[in-house]
């Protein structure tokens, strides 16, 4: 089924609501403050102001020539019990048609129906005893204590008549009270604040309805009819070590997801050709193609593949920011396009496995042309994996031209960011143009969360390779020679050259400062490895002798 006719399903309902909860939460609050405030105003105003007409009376069990059912003129014992018994059929008469007709009559009040008055009118018995309390409410004070005057009157001769035994003695004569109207105060503010949660539940279906997106992953096989290699799970995660996640819990769910996804896009490329290069794209910026791009090429270096990672997002450059505190001029495409540095000196080394070559945001400074193909192209010969961080393609059509030095394409799907058409569109292009679509990754994972993870991977292995520079550097001695590329957190090497299988390994040239060189031989000194591996027998018997030698003398 395409988007034009997405399912609606129950779980899909619910995460609408979810994702749209404070929206929900709001237009509750609105409701219940509009009802609020017009209740107020209404009061004030007085324009529906009701009043509360009370009044009791008490049953009482006199046939109709005013005697007692003993015939006698005092009551009975007998008389009080069944006055109690008979409270719930006077009740009954006093809220009848004909008892409310006649009162209605008698008063002159128009356009009101005994079935209005009727469920106006409340009785209650107190404590199960033959008195019962009346209240009666109503727009109008005066009218309302006449209504409720003249109910008492004409009961008083439909009892007898009705009943053939019984009346009402008046207690509390019929008084009126004000009170909110429009069915009460809290019935206002229950009311409008339902419609706000109603309307907060209508934009959450609205909104799944018009604008779809990707919250379901069965969508990418159902409705993009598109291959997932990789699904990165939702929830916070951070990572400490490499890999070892800290925080969260999902940090180990997305490693493996990654990871398993590396595996796979291996596998699809196969093993009959040496170099591979695919780009990764998406629909929209901000759905984690970064992250993955630099997660993937991480996890096949870990597999010791040698892998170049080319940032080649024009739009939105942010690869260099993963693995450099502060990437440079010097060392990126840009200074490599414009012929102004060499690839030995714009490729930044990662680690043994893993080259970067970052971008610089600069209008129109790298274009897609011959020049950069024909680099692209030498460098597949270099490297087992070229992995290309472009544009997203569904807003920047020129990303397609890839295609002339990429063998296939990787697409990155943000979970509930770019609608299912937008998705389909982008699809379509990429197919269209003859790419090989190697699947897609749907990505469930904060875009800065993951940064987080990888800048936590770089700087790890930036350390390690820091550490042993200063090893190597102090046991060459000691330098003020200040080199700026020590405040990067990877190191800067001839990338090109540990890729030739016979060129002989470089000496080490870094250049520390005294303090860095102190620390390191103090760390040397500490665990004994600035002894050489046959020194340490010879050195110690060297100063044995010559601490006998102190003793003889």
């Amino acid at each position: 089924m395409n988007s034009s006719g997405v399912q609606i399903r129950i779980g899909d309902l619910l995460y609408a609501m979810g994702k749209r909860w404070k929206l929900m939460l709001a237009l509750t609050i609105l409701g219940m403050g509009t009802g609020a405030a017009m209740t107020a105003i209404s009061y004030l105003r007085g324009n529906s102001r009701n009043y509360e007409i009370t009044c009791s009376f008490a049953v009482t069990a006199q046939v109709m020539n005013g005697n007692f059912t003993s015939n006698n003129e005092t009551i009975t014992t007998g008389d009080f019990y069944l006055a109690e018994d008979m409270a719930d059929a006077v009740g009954y008469v006093m809220k009848s048609e004909r008892v409310l007709k006649q009162a209605i009559s008698a008063t002159g009040i128009r356009d009101v129906s005994p079935r209005d008055v009727a469920r106006s009118m409340t009785l209650s018995r107190y404590n199960d005893t033959q008195i019962i309390e009346v209240t009666l409410d109503w727009k109008n004070a005066e009218e309302g204590v006449s209504l409720m005057t003249a109910i008492l009157e004409v009961s008083r001769t439909v009892l007898p008549e009705t009943l053939k035994v019984g009346s009402v003695a008046v207690i509390d004569e019929p008084v009126a009270g004000r009170r909110l109207g429009a069915a009460s105060f809290y019935l206002m503010i229950g009311v409008l604040a339902g419609v706000g949660l109603l309307a907060g539940i209508g934009v959450a279906l609205l909104d799944l309805l018009m604008r779809p997106t990707l919250i379901n992953t069965k969508d990418v096989g159902e409705i993009l009819n598109m291959e997932t290699i990789g699904i990165i799970p939702k929830g916070e995660a951070t990572a400490g070590r490499r890999g070892t996640p800290s925080g969260g819990r999902h940090g180990a769910a997305v490693e493996q997801n990654f990871a398993a996804s590396a595996y796979i896009i291996r596998n699809l490329l196969g093993s009959k050709k040496k170099h591979h290069c695919f780009y990764i794209t998406s629909t929209m910026d901000g759905e984690g193609k970064t992250t993955a791009a630099a997660n993937i090429a991480l996890r096949l270096a870990e597999m010791e593949h040698r892998v170049l990672l080319v940032d080649l997002d024009k739009r939105a450059p942010s690869l260099g920011s993963l693995f450099l505190s502060a990437p440079d001029y010097s060392h990126s495409l840009n200074a490599l396009y414009k012929g102004e540095a060499t690839p030995e000196e714009a490729i930044v080394t990662v680690d043994g496995f893993l080259d970067v070559l970052p971008l610089i945001l600069e209008h129109n400074a790298v274009t897609l042309d011959g020049t950069l193909f024909s680099f692209l192209e030498m460098m597949k010969t270099r490297y087992e994996y070229v992995i290309i961080d472009s544009s997203p393609v569904g807003q920047v059509s020129d990303v397609l031209s890839l295609n002339q030095v990429a063998d296939a394409a990787l697409f990155m799907i943000g979970y509930d960011q770019a609608t299912l058409t937008d998705i389909e569109n982008a699809i379509e292009k990429l197919e269209k143009s003859g790419i090989r679509m190697l699947g897609s990754i749907v990505n469930g994972q904060p875009v800065s969360v993951a940064r987080n993870r990888l800048e936590a991977e770089a700087a790890e292995a930036a350390e390690k390779a820091r550490e042993k520079r200063l090893r190597e550097a102090a046991m060459g001695g000691f330098s003020k020679e200040y080199r700026p590329e020590e405040h990067h957190r990877t190191a800067y090497r001839d990338p090109l050259a540990s890729l030739d299988e016979t060129a002989p390994e470089p000496e080490s040239t870094a250049a520390i400062s005294d303090e860095d060189a102190v620390d390191a031989l103090i760390r040397m000194g500490m665990d004994g490895s600035w002894k050489g591996p046959d020194a340490g027998g010879k050195q110690a018997d060297e100063r044995s002798d010559t601490d006998r030698k102190e003793s003889n003398l």
